[in-house]
Order: C-alpha cells, then sequence, then structure tokens
C-alpha cells in the first residue's frame, strides 16, 4: 500500500515537474523544487534504514533497489528542470513501480 501511493506521488511529481518547466522558472517555482529534491532526499534515507532493517519473514520481498532507481529518476527530472539552459526534451523511462513481487 505504502510503495504503491509512494509510486504514484512520485509519478505526479515527475509529470507535473516536466509539465510546468520552462526556460525561465519564477523564484517560487524554484523554491517549491527545490524543497521537493529535499523531501525526496529524506525520502531516500528512510528507504534505506526500511532496507537495513531487520526483516520478518512473512513471505513478501520488497525491491527496494528499484524504488531507490525510481526515486533517482524523479530527482534527476527535477535537477535538469532547474537548470538555466535545458536541453530539448528526453523520453523518461516509466518508473518502475512493481516493489513487491
Amino acid at each position: 500500500m505504502f510503495a504503491q501511493r509512494l509510486c504514484q506521488c512520485l509519478v505526479w511529481i515527475g509529470c507535473l515537474t516536466a509539465i510546468a518547466s520552462s526556460a525561465a522558472i519564477p523564484e517560487t517555482e524554484r523554491a517549491f523544487r527545490t524543497q521537493i529534491l529535499r523531501e525526496l532526499d529524506l525520502v531516500q534515507e528512510l528507504v534505506d534504514r526500511a532496507e537495513a532493517a531487520p526483516r520478518t519473514e512473512n513471505g513478501v520481498r520488497f525491491r527496494y533497489d528499484l524504488l531507490r532507481t525510481d526515486l533517482e529518476r524523479v530527482q534527476a527530472g527535477i535537477r535538469v528542470s532547474l537548470l538555466p539552459h535545458r536541453p530539448e526534451p528526453r523520453s523518461l523511462a516509466d518508473p518502475e513501480g512493481k516493489y513487491v513481487p
């Protein structure tokens, strides 16, 4: 449940960032994107702690590596949107989104 919600949030953040990107980003938008990057850094730390925590044997293996990859993709997209002069739009890979087999 948490993984699905997190994935959905990441996809929406990435989409909204891509849509809102422009050559001249207003200062308030830049501040919001920078804040999102800080929040995603905190989520990365949470993922690291969750992965390192002892696992209970409930038969479910959560794919933290895939979640981490998706987080990094979203962060990279936001960072590119903050560059003063971005290259032409590029096609992005879809988030994995399937963290539990």
